[in-house]
C-alpha cells in the first residue's frame, strides 16, 4: 500500500531593518519590528482557517487521515509574541493523535555546512520547545529548505533521529526513485525520505476552482504510483494557502477535497513521516546520492568555503539560491567567523542576535532582487554592518 505524507510547512524569518554604516555603535536593534508583527498577522490569516478545516477534517475521519507539520523556531516566536491564538490552534491538532511535529534547526539556518556544534544546539533547541508546546519528542527531521547530504545524514542519526526528509536531488536515471524509503550511506538505523518533485506544490494553482472535487493535479500525481510500497512525499506551505477568494483561501478546497480523494483508493492511506519509515523497508541508496554527483573544477573553486568557516569542504549544489555569489558566501563566512566570539562573550542577547541572523532567507534576499526589495548589493551592506556592530558589541564584553 502507498502511504501517503502530508507535510504542512511554516517559516517567519526574522525581518531586517535597513541598517547603515551610522547605526554601527549607536543601535543594536536589527529587526523591522512592525515587518515582525505584520508577518505574523498574515500567517495568522493562512494558518487560523486552515487549522480549523485541518481539525474537522481529522475528527472527521478518525485517524485514517493523518499528516506532519513543520514549523520553525522563529515562526514559534513570532506567533507567541504577536498571533498566540495560532500556538492553540497547532495544539488542538496535536491533541488529536493523529498530526507528527517536524523537527529542524531552529533558526532555519545553514549551520549544518559550517558548524556542527551551532548546528546540534538548534536541533536540540527545536526539539525542547516542540515538546514544551505540543508534547511530542519527535522522531522525524528535515533540514533547511530540505537540503541533505550523506554527511547530514549520519549527523542527524547521532542527534537520535529515526527519519529524515529531504529533496530528491538529480541523478542518473533510474539509479534513485524519489519515492522509496532509503538507508543512507553510512547510516545503521536513519530511514530517509526524499519529497518528489513531480508533486504539487502550489494548491492555489492546482486547483482554482472552489468545491470539492479532487484537485487534477493531485489526481494526476496519484496516479503515477504503480507500486504498493512506495513513499508519497507531498509538501504544502501554509503561505500557499491564503490567497483568498469570496472570503476564503481557495486553497482550502484542496485540503478540504483532500483526505476524501486519496481514501477512496484502496492503495493509498495517510502516515505520518515516522510512521512511513516504519512501516517500508529501507533500500541501500544508490551511489549517486546527494553528496555524490561529479562537479567541475570550476564548480569546486566556487562552492569551497574559504577562511574559517568549514575549512577544506566542499558546499552542496543544492545550496546556491542561499550561497551562489560572491556575497551571499562572504556574508556567512563572516557571520560564523563569529562563533567562539560570541559564545565566550557571556552575553545572551547577543548569542540571540548571532542566531537570528544565520536564517536562510537573508542570504536568499542577496542573490535575487524582487520588486519593492533591495538589490542583493543593498541586502549584502545592510547584513555586513550588522555583523560590524555585533563584532563591536562582542568585544566590549569580553
Amino acid at each position: 500500500m502507498t502511504s501517503l505524507c502530508c507535510v504542512l510547512r511554516l517559516h517567519l524569518p526574522p525581518a531586517l531593518r535597513h541598517y547603515t554604516f551610522f547605526d554601527i555603535g549607536a543601535s543594536a536593534t536589527y529587526e523591522d519590528a512592525a515587518a515582525n508583527r505584520a508577518a505574523a498577522a498574515g500567517a495568522a490569516e493562512q494558518c487560523l482557517p486552515a487549522n480549523r478545516l485541518l481539525l474537522e477534517l481529522l475528527r472527521a475521519h478518525q485517524g485514517a487521515f493523518r499528516l506532519a507539520l513543520s514549523v520553525s523556531g522563529t515562526a514559534l516566536d513570532l506567533l507567541q509574541a504577536h498571533a498566540p491564538a495560532v500556538l492553540e490552534s497547532f495544539r488542538r491538532l496535536a491533541s488529536t493523535g493523529c498530526v507528527e511535529f517536524l523537527h529542524l534547526p531552529y533558526h532555519h539556518s545553514l549551520a549544518h555546512l559550517f558548524s556542527p556544534a551551532e548546528f546540534a544546539e538548534q536541533v536540540a533547541l527545536h526539539r525542547r520547545r516542540i515538546r514544551a508546546l505540543f508534547g511530542q519528542a519527535g522522531a522525524t527531521f528535515h533540514n533547511t529548505e530540505f537540503l541533505g547530504g550523506a554527511a547530514l545524514a549520519r549527523s542527524v542519526e547521532a542527534l537520535g533521529f529515526e527519519a529524515m526528509l529531504a529533496d530528491a536531488a538529480p541523478c542518473a536515471p533510474g539509479r534513485r526513485r524519489p519515492n522509496n524509503v532509503y538507508r543512507p550511506r553510512g547510516c545503521r538505523t536513519l530511514c530517509l525520505l526524499l519529497r518528489d518533485p513531480r508533486a504539487p506544490g502550489r494548491p492555489v494553482l492546482a486547483h482554482p476552482v472552489p468545491g470539492t472535487r479532487p484537485s487534477p493535479a493531485l489526481a494526476r500525481w496519484l496516479a503515477t504510483f504503480r507500486r504498493s510500497d512506495a513513499t508519497a512525499i507531498l509538501v504544502l506551505d501554509y503561505r500557499a494557502l491564503g490567497s483568498p477568494r469570496g472570503g476564503e483561501p481557495l486553497a482550502l478546497d484542496f485540503l478540504r477535497a483532500l483526505p476524501a480523494t486519496v481514501l477512496r483508493n484502496a492503495s493509498f492511506r495517510f502516515q505520518t513521516p515516522a510512521e512511513a519509515a516504519l512501516t517500508h523497508a529501507p533500500a541501500a541508496m544508490p551511489g549517486c546520492g546527494p553528496e555524490g554527483r561529479g562537479r567541475t573544477p570550476a564548480e569546486d573553486r566556487r562552492l569551497r568555503p574559504r577562511g574559517p568557516a568549514r575549512p577544506g569542504g566542499l558546499l552542496p549544489l543544492e545550496a546556491r539560491p542561499w550561497l551562489g555569489n560572491e556575497l551571499q558566501r562572504d556574508a556567512a563566512r563572516s557571520l560564523y567567523a563569529l562563533e567562539d566570539a560570541v559564545r565566550h562573550c557571556g552575553s545572551r542577547a547577543r548569542l540571540d542576535d548571532w542566531r537570528r541572523l544565520q536564517d536562510a532567507e537573508h542570504f536568499r534576499r542577496m542573490g535575487t532582487a524582487g520588486p519593492g526589495r533591495p538589490s542583493p548589493y543593498e541586502a549584502y551592506i545592510d547584513f555586513m554592518n550588522m555583523l560590524a556592530d555585533l563584532k563591536a558589541r562582542i568585544g566590549k564584553r569580553r
